[in-house]
């Protein structure tokens, strides 16, 4: 009897073990189907939602470009992604993709709760066509309430200190359309062309509201309005690197319809 019941024991424990591993590969896998290549080195991701399109691409001569599509409106035109080193010059010069890891992550649950955590993930691996031992990862993330996030990862250099004076990031607007610049927690700042200004930052343009955030307890960037239509990020202070991964903080984009739901969505707990 002893026996028979240590028998039925393991076999409970083998199932359980079962159900555990077959929950675990629902919930975080190896995902294709969310985004595709547009050549060699161009891509298009969509958010689990399917109102958030990204594109992203790798010019030789341009650098490394991103435009952000809402309900198939064009919120962010190509802008710059990147970093600069202190001869401000692009830390990875003649940019090409190395490679791509894209999966998805799904809560065991439906509803808004579940949005907030639902992912689908590219991790981007860029290299220094000029220089190939200069290397760098894109993380980014598009989430099913309409948060997209991005961050920067250092992998490697020539040097075991890299010299990173700040970044290459920027927001560049529609031109030729209305667009309204915000500042502040509740975005009710106006902000004038050639300001410098900390994160959260606002604007609406084509019947759409966004929200660009800096996740990080102690800010390490600002934001300038340099025009009409661009926004860059500035850097407080140069960043020597002497270890690989070197991870930079995550940027925040959300996107609405309207201004009263971003201050209703939730920031997932996986930037914080």
């Amino acid at each position: 009897m002893r026996r028979t019941g240590n028998l039925f024991q393991k076999a409970t424990n083998l199932s359980a073990t079962f159900v555990f591993l077959f929950l675990l590969s629902g919930c975080y896998q190896p995902k294709k189907d969310f985004y595709r290549f547009n050549g060699e080195n161009a891509l298009e991701m969509r958010a689990p939602s399917g109102q958030i399109k990204l594109f992203f691409e790798a010019f030789p001569q341009k650098g490394i470009l991103f435009s952000i599509n809402y309900k198939g409106r064009n919120i962010l035109e190509p802008s710059r992604l990147g970093l600069i080193n202190v001869q401000n010059r692009p830390f990875l010069a003649q940019p090409e993709i190395e490679k791509v890891i894209g999966r998805s992550y799904r809560e065991q649950q439906a509803g808004e709760a579940a949005d907030a955590h639902n992912y689908n993930e590219l991790a981007i691996y860029l290299r220094s066509k000029e220089v190939p031992d200069r290397r760098m990862k894109l993380l980014v993330r598009l989430y099913g309430n309409n948060v997209m996030a991005f961050r920067y990862e250092v992998l490697s250099g020539l040097s075991e200190n890299i010299d990173i004076k700040g970044e290459l990031t920027e927001f560049i607007l529609p031109k030729g359309r209305q667009n309204n610049f915000y500042s502040g927690q509740l975005g009710d700042n106006p902000i004038q062309p050639d300001t410098h200004i900390d994160f959260p930052v606002w604007f609406s343009s084509r019947n759409a509201w966004v929200r660009i955030s800096d996740i990080e307890k102690v800010p390490t960037a600002s934001l300038r309005k340099t025009g009409d239509f661009t926004l860059d990020v500035i850097s407080e202070t140069g960043t020597v690197i002497n270890f690989f991964p070197f991870p930079f903080p995550w940027r925040e984009i959300t996107i609405a319809d309207s201004k009263e739901t971003i201050m209703n969505t939730e920031i997932p707990f996986s930037l914080k």
